[in-house]
């Protein structure tokens, strides 16, 4: 406090000029401080001028206990009957005045040998078709939730939105399914282009004959945080190899892969800490950096922030044209979206990418999210056509040093890379104070429809894709921290039965014949 009074005191014998300056500083100063808290109130003004209001509500008119009213569930008059599709019809009530086809729901179908996730899709006139294939006979419980009404889960406006999450009319019922043999083709193993996106579900270890019986990774409890013990997850059209870790590193090893490059969020970081743990046997560096994460071994493996998509883009910026970025939390660097990739990822073989959770924010703006894909791309496309070797050990960023400290060497010579996309995994609603804060809506229903363009582009760019949002969805329970599906355990080993298994589907995409 003295010292403060001197500083104060001290100001008066400043001249005009210099006091001045000090007024000027110190009210920039508080207009930043202002600025970052409303930052909100500034996102909304600037949504609002753009056209985007908020959706209407029906909060003004009705108990959130009646929101269950607004729909009702009705069992189709074809038999249930196992190894083929079950459809369920969602028809709105009469009183409904609810936007047509803009209402989401979630549905799971189970019983003690297997655990599917309803497809619910629109049909037409505010008629939903729930859908899913019981591959058992007997009583499946059906669960079907309204999530949200009038695509208010989407982010227009700079607010979280509460989840509705009622059971329509009728749900939660039971359905009695007359079992059938089981389809002779489904025994064989998935191709590599199968692995990653066979539509499949959870199934009791064990229970059909002539499946591959589970490793052991699928059968230690304490990785199934949902209290569901003993599940694998299996494609309807085939059958997937449950990779040990000796198999996985001959893999590896027979394909050249060496140097192993994860990119993403912090979901991306626990999969790498999970192949830390099946490569190494334990993951020692896990869980003390959060940007980047370097493991000197063989194969050599390293994980970079990445969640915003920003930094494929950002390695080359002579060549790609990256868009502005829309919305970044005022507690995040914005650095970190800026940096280019250091030259050790540049020279990776096999490259497991993914971003989607840090833009749900801003995901249904057609015009960024565009540009944003296609930046991506472009620096995809960049680093695979050609291969950089460093004669520098600082990572150098920015291209004005990239050709001074790099030496491209011809295709004819350079190994060509493996790039995998491995789409979002399904979060849970919350409605804690770490996302409201953050304005997000974390939904299976916005992680699913950001999921299906960002796909395709993939696709269409000839990435192969890993479904790892189907596995998780039927599963949203399996999480540790209310987020992340694998766990850091003290004993240095990280896994979790849902990224447990996204690794396995990967493995089968990589290796299979």
């Amino acid at each position: 406090m003295f010292k403060f009074q001197n500083f104060m005191l001290s100001i008066r014998h400043w001249n005009r000029p210099s006091r001045c300056v000090f007024t000027l500083l110190t009210l920039l100063v508080f207009l930043l401080i202002m600025l970052r808290k409303f930052e909100g109130i500034t996102w909304f003004v600037k949504f609002s001028a753009e056209g985007n209001y908020p959706p209407e509500t029906l909060e003004a008119t009705m108990n959130k206990k009646d929101y269950n009213s607004l729909y009702s569930v009705v069992e189709t008059v074809n038999p249930a009957i196992a190894w083929q599709s079950l459809v369920l019809n969602i028809l709105p009530s009469s009183s409904s005045n609810v936007k047509i086809g803009m209402s989401t729901f979630w549905g799971r179908a189970t019983n003690e040998l297997e655990i599917i996730a309803l497809n619910i899709q629109h049909i037409s006139n505010d008629i939903y078709k729930a859908e899913f294939k019981p591959s058992f006979g007997g009583l499946y419980k059906v669960d079907i939730y309204l999530t949200y009404v009038n695509g208010e889960q989407f982010e227009y406006y700079a607010r979280h939105v509460r989840s509705r999450m009622v059971n329509v009319t009728g749900s939660p019922f039971l359905v009695l399914v007359q079992s059938r043999p089981r389809p002779e083709n489904v025994t064989r193993y998935c191709s590599q282009s199968e692995s990653g996106t066979a539509q499949g579900r959870w199934v009791k270890c064990g229970s059909l004959s002539g499946i591959e019986r589970c490793g052991g990774w699928q059968l230690i409890p304490k990785f199934d945080f949902d209290g569901r013990h003993g599940y694998f997850w299996l494609p309807y059209s085939c059958q997937l190899h449950y990779y040990n870790n000796n198999e996985m590193k001959t893999c590896l090893a027979k394909n050249g892969y060496e140097r192993i490059v994860f990119t993403g969020d912090s979901h991306s970081r626990f999969r790498t800490y999970h192949w830390a743990t099946r490569l190494y046997g334990a993951c020692k560096k896990c869980g003390k950096n959060h940007v980047k994460t370097v493991f000197d071994h063989v194969p050599k493996m390293e994980w970079i922030f990445d969640a915003r998509g920003t930094r494929w883009p950002a390695t080359f910026p002579k060549s790609v044209r990256r868009p502005n970025e829309i919305y970044v939390h005022p507690k995040t660097r914005r650095s970190h979206f800026s940096y280019s990739f250091p030259n050790s990822t540049l020279n990776g073989d096999l490259y497991f990418m993914n971003f989607g959770h840090w833009l749900l924010r801003e995901m249904t703006f057609k015009k960024y999210m565009a540009e944003k894909v296609v930046a991506y791309l472009q620096g995809v496309t960049l680093m695979n056509s050609t291969r950089w070797i460093s004669h520098s050990k600082k990572g150098i960023a920015k291209d004005v040093n990239l050709l001074d400290h790099r030496r491209r060497v011809s295709n004819s010579k350079a190994k060509r890379k493996r790039f995998l996309w491995v789409n979002s995994l399904s979060l849970k609603w919350r409605e804690d104070k770490h996302v409201t804060n953050w304005t997000m809506t974390p939904s299976p229903s916005t992680i699913g429809y950001l999921n299906s363009f960002l796909d395709q582009a993939m696709r269409d760019a000839g990435i192969q894709v890993v479904d790892a949002f189907q596995i998780s969805n039927p599963r949203l329970s399996a999480v540790h921290d209310a987020t992340h599906y694998a766990k850091l355990f003290p004993d240095g080993i990280c896994a979790g039965v849902v990224e447990n298994t996204v690794t396995n589907v990967i493995l089968n995409a990589l290796c299979n014949e």
